[in-house]
């Protein structure tokens, strides 16, 4: 105490560290301009794919009641689209009309246009065999991949014609495209084969993708941020009114959801494009229904809801599709 008392006698002619109206309290944080940030987002629930197998994930569903049956979990915890791939009875995937239908004509049936259905046409020896889904009516968008590269240790490479014919098979039935974004080439491809040809139709619809094995390196928060923003900055500066989605994908996981609602993004999540649940933890996903309650709550807790169908529909500018049962 009486080296605190000698200091003070020290220091006694020090002005004191404010000013003397801060004994008056009070700073106005109306002064401050609300964040132009959306409130509402879009999710739907990708279930399968040709990623993950049972041998990964025991609970991945795999066959077309499994998938079947993980939608309608999904739709009931809350998404307002599936994103949507089968695979056949020895679990590879197909294009085959009868096993989509087994899928998807419950599903129509049920809901009707309250459900947005998208969907790639990545399988089949020809194109026509590809573009069942689509000539079938199933889908409201669907996939084209501009992505030429490694996807784990698998190459995939997409023709530049393929890529052309695919947009303008899409669009002539009525059907919106959706880009697939899994690094920067893809958005560059796009751009010089869809974009600036004049084939794609207003609005443009992207699907970011990173983080899959092989597609672009993100191993931590850092990373993931960094490039989540690097593609959306390139889009948005191609187009600043295109529809964004953006996948939880690889082991960015709830941490990948929790950035793209950051971002402002529409989200899709689910067992297709995820392992684990969490980025530092070995725990699996169990069902696409639980990723989907998750975006719902992450949205919520950052002031968000999402949107209904019906809204995402207004938004992409879709038309509805045939009823289930039409060929």
């Amino acid at each position: 105490m009486e080296k605190s008392a000698e200091l003070l006698r020290k220091f006694k002619d020090v002005p004191p560290p404010h000013k003397p109206d801060w004994e008056t309290p009070g700073v106005d944080f109306r002064v401050q301009e609300p964040w132009d940030i959306a409130e509402r987002f879009f999710v739907s629930a990708a279930v399968v794919g040709s990623f993950v197998n049972k041998d990964q994930n025991p609970k991945q569903p795999i066959l077309p009641e499994e998938v079947r049956d993980a939608f309608f979990a999904a739709i009931e915890a809350g998404a307002s689209g599936i994103h949507v791939h089968v695979r056949d009875r020895d679990e590879r995937p197909t294009a085959r009309a009868e096993i989509y239908r087994e899928v998807l004509d419950p599903i129509i049936e049920r809901y009707g246009d309250d459900i947005v259905i998208d969907g790639g046409t990545m399988t089949g020896r020809t194109f026509e065999e590809c573009m069942t889904p689509v000539t079938e009516g199933l889908f409201d968008l669907c996939i084209v991949n501009p992505t030429s590269g490694l996807l784990g240790d698998r190459l995939r490479a997409m023709h530049p014609e393929t890529m052309r014919a695919q947009a303008e098979y899409y669009q002539a039935l009525g059907v919106r495209c959706i880009i697939d974004v899994h690094e920067a080439s893809s958005i560059w491809n796009a751009k010089r084969n869809l974009i600036d040809t004049g084939i794609l139709q207003r609005p443009f619809v992207w699907h970011l993708l990173p983080g899959i094995p092989g597609t672009l390196y993100m191993p931590h928060v850092r990373a993931t941020w960094d490039g989540m923003t690097f593609l959306v900055d390139r889009i948005r500066e191609i187009d600043p009114d295109s529809i964004i989605i953006a996948s939880d994908a690889g082991r960015a996981s709830v941490y990948g959801t929790t950035i793209n609602h950051l971002l402002g993004l529409h989200l899709r999540v689910g067992m297709e494009d995820v392992l684990y649940k969490y980025p530092h933890k070995n725990d699996v996903l169990e069902t696409t229904a639980e990723a989907v309650r998750e975006a719902i709550e992450l949205g919520r807790t950052l002031g968000k809801e999402p949107m209904t169908a019906k809204e995402f529909r207004k938004l992409a500018g879709l038309k509805g599709r045939k009823s289930a049962g039409a060929a």
